[in-house]
């Protein structure tokens, strides 16, 4: 299952942060002036185990939460909370769902691309732990790796990505498809972070 991921954020002051997904998908209520598409997302929560008889102890453990980014205009509101401790008021994730849709016109069966909402993740009261930038390759212009009939080299463009890493005091999983079921994990209420 393939999902596009889009964010937004906003600091405890207001700033909120330009977005760089380049068009707006209205079906997602994505917008480009506000959403940024992110690359890769990574996330793990541990259950911490009681020593004594190695049974849940009812607290868990938060490593940070890091997305990857295309280097882009946010990059210096990025380096300006982690030298500051500035904290976001806000940031969330939109997880969509890319499916395919078919659709039956006078015998005539056509398939659409089509995206829903797969789930909503809110970090509330977050700040940026670790910023690192990588270069990354990926295939040229047209979509695939071309090799020339003269030579075996492959060409390649370089892409400037960038990781941030974030905790939170808050985290909120919404899931539209259930009925907007929701989790809300708290650290004031039994939440360790690394």
């Amino acid at each position: 299952m393939s999902f596009d991921v889009y964010a937004t954020f906003e600091t405890q002051a207001g700033v909120k942060f330009a977005g760089t997904c380049g068009q707006d998908i209205a079906p997602l209520q994505v917008k480009a002036s506000s959403h940024t598409k992110v690359v890769s997302v990574e996330y793990a929560v541990e259950a911490v185990l009681d020593p004594t008889n190695g049974q849940p102890a009812n607290k868990r453990f938060h490593h940070p939460f890091e997305i990857m980014i295309e280097h882009d205009k946010n990059l210096p509101l990025f380096f300006r909370a982690l030298v500051t401790g500035e904290s976001f008021k806000l940031i969330e994730l939109t997880f969509a769902q890319v499916k395919q849709v078919k659709q039956t016109a006078q015998g005539d069966t056509a398939t659409q691309a089509g995206e829903q909402i797969a789930m909503k993740f809110s970090m509330m009261n977050a700040h940026v732990k670790d910023l690192a930038f990588s270069t990354g390759l990926s295939a040229d212009k047209h979509g695939a790796s071309s090799a020339s009939t003269s030579s075996s080299r492959v060409s390649y463009d370089q892409q400037e990505l960038v990781r941030v890493s974030f905790l939170a005091q808050k985290y909120l999983i919404v899931r539209p498809s259930d009925s907007n079921a929701q989790h809300l994990d708290d650290w004031a209420k039994g939440m360790l972070t690394k």
